[in-house]
């Protein structure tokens, strides 16, 4: 028996590369079809994000010159002395527009897909090593394309279209997430449990802590000298008061009626992350140009005038290490990075949790046989599957829409291509040393106003909306019925 599962699991990891059969891990529990697709397609972008980052790496283009080989084999293809055709940001561009046509392809195909099972649907979920081919020839055929500057030009625009696209996404992800939290914690309070209500107010503190900690610790390093920076303090302080503004609509007393599970938590999210925003902007701000007159040219009958560069930045030793210089832009870039995997991953996550029959407890448990060779039947597993191990659960219908998916991973290709390519100013974008250009500075600062304008916008739509929401109406009677109880007198 051992020996027929250990058969069945290569099989179906067979299938799942060159079949329509899903993947799954054959050390891990059986997850469910939509997941397992959705996590391969994540490691298709993770793998054009690497490439991406090491076409950019001025340590690569540095180790080239120290292989002779390589040189003549670069020259031998074509690619350009030290293979530089290969590397810079016109490779990253080649990289991701062809990654963006991968997932532009997807998206066509999957258009209305309503059932897993459809032929369509078994392109989505299996032929995973097929995929990977075709994605692999779109990265070969994209070097091959002549690319003049014209070409070069219209790419730029295209991709700062789209990731500005991905970034309102990114902002409204970030929005709905806030309300989710929010919702579900003050329903469980409404349960009848304080400790959710003093852990509604412990992240309240908390996050409204680290908008005031961002607000002073910029303005100190980053608003000196004062005349001369005093552009700086005035970005932090619109940034501030406009969080400020997000709090006070939050708690009016129409917010409360039509909403009644509204609280600061939402907003306190969303100023944290305004500040941050704010803060990583100011981190990349190019120095500023000041004018000072120093003399009269009495010929011209102009006045001449010494140009000076300011930069705002800490003067402290300490401070520069921690935040001044590459230290800091690498720091804000790190944690860039991360917040962006981070709203891919939570809109995985989010889209999973949506709606499905799930396998009875404990089943998950049952399948180790694939890695420790346990013998048992993959038969007790519950529930349909289209490989092992692969509970498939879309047979019915889909659980999330896969056109938008993958219209949501082809921005997400022209966000990091923009991010690696530094913007407007590609031609000296190197992943070790990230330059001070006003293209990053303002796309990052005018993210964080739009993200506090999103976020009113909601606010308002509650506002304006004449009758209070149907599913809080329960929870309003059980909260006065509450009332009333303690009120009563023994």
């Amino acid at each position: 028996m051992g020996r027929n599962n250990q058969r069945n699991c290569c099989t179906s990891q067979v299938a799942c590369c060159c079949g329509n059969a899903s993947c799954s891990s054959p050390c891990l529990p059986p997850i469910k079809e939509s997941t397992s697709t959705r996590l391969m397609y994540i490691l298709y972008y993770l793998l054009g994000a690497i490439l991406s980052a090491v076409m950019v790496t001025e340590t690569i283009r540095e180790s080239l010159h120290r292989a002779p080989w390589l040189v003549d084999f670069c020259e031998n293809v074509g690619a350009g002395t030290n293979c530089s055709s290969l590397m810079g940001y016109v490779a990253v561009y080649r990289i991701n527009y062809a990654l963006a046509a991968f997932f532009l392809v997807m998206a066509v195909l999957t258009i209305c897909v309503g059932s897993s099972n459809s032929i369509r649907g078994q392109i989505h979920n299996g032929f995973w090593f097929f995929k990977l081919l075709f994605l692999i020839l779109l990265w070969v055929g994209a070097f091959f394309i002549p690319t003049p500057s014209q070409a070069v030009t219209a790419g730029l625009v295209v991709g700062f279209t789209g990731a500005c696209l991905f970034i309102l996404m990114q902002l409204w992800l970030l929005i709905d997430f806030a309300s989710s939290w929010n919702h579900s914690w003050s329903r469980k309070y409404d349960g009848g449990s304080k400790c959710w209500y003093i852990g509604l107010i412990f992240f309240i503190l908390i996050f409204y802590a680290i908008s005031i900690l961002i607000t002073v610790f910029t303005i100190e390093l980053y608003g000196k000298p004062f005349f001369a920076c005093l552009r700086n303090t005035l970005y932090v302080c619109f940034s501030a008061t406009a969080c400020a503004i997000l709090s006070v609509l939050t708690i009016l007393p129409c917010i409360s009626r039509n909403h009644p599970r509204a609280s600061l938590l939402q907003a306190s999210i969303v100023s944290a992350y305004v500040m941050y925003l704010t803060f990583s902007a100011i981190v990349i701000e190019p120095p500023m140009e000041t004018l000072t007159e120093v003399g009269y040219n009495e010929t011209t009958k102009t006045r001449i005038y010494n140009t000076t560069l300011v930069l705002c930045a800490p003067t402290s030793i300490t401070s520069a290490i921690l935040v001044d210089s590459s230290y800091g832009e690498l720091l804000s870039a790190a944690v860039a990075t991360i917040l962006l995997l981070g709203m891919v991953l939570y809109a995985c996550i989010r889209s999973t949790t949506t709606t499905f029959v799930p396998d009875e407890e404990g089943t998950a448990n049952k399948n180790f046989w694939c890695c420790c060779h346990k013998d048992t039947n993959g038969d007790e597993v519950d529930g349909p599957h289209r490989s092992w191990g692969a509970i498939e659960n879309e047979a019915e219908g889909t659980v999330y829409s896969y056109s938008f998916f993958h219209f949501t991973f082809l921005l997400a290709s022209l966000y990091t291509m923009m991010t690696f390519t530094n913007w407007y100013s590609p031609e000296n974008a190197t992943l070790e040393n990230l330059h001070r250009t006003w293209p990053p500075f303002w796309v990052r600062l005018v993210s964080a106003w739009v993200c506090a304008l999103l976020y009113a916008l909601k606010v308002i739509v509650i506002m304006c909306r004449s009758d209070p929401d149907p599913d809080e109406e329960p929870n309003r009677r059980s909260r006065r019925r509450r009332a009333r109880h303690r009120s009563t007198p023994l």
